[in-house]
């Protein structure tokens, strides 16, 4: 399982990811749910969560059909070396007033 979130403004049409497994030529295409961001902000919180993925796989995903392609794998069906990982994020910290 992996989640997937980006941001847009209202109005832009990026609200479609694709995504494919390495070496397979196939995209498959998932429609995002979203938000409107707090406080009025113009933009939209996008979230797709991709489920029956292969384990110990490499996929290639991107917003949009000419989107800039980034890159995650799926852990292994049995790990047999420890997994470390980082977590993090800076969206509404405080407060949005600048």
């Amino acid at each position: 399982h992996m989640t997937v979130r980006w941001i847009t403004e209202k109005g832009k049409s990026e609200n479609e990811l694709f995504y494919r497994q390495r070496g397979y030529p196939d995209w498959k295409q998932v429609k995002s749910e979203f938000l409107e961001m707090p406080e009025d902000q113009p933009y939209l919180i996008h979230r797709v969560a991709l489920s029956g993925l292969e384990p110990d796989s490499e996929y290639i995903i991107k917003i949009g059909e000419e989107g800039k392609e980034y890159k995650f794998k799926t852990l292994p069906q049995s790990p047999s070396q420890p997994i470390q990982f980082v977590v993090g994020g800076d969206i509404y910290h405080d407060d949005t007033e600048s």
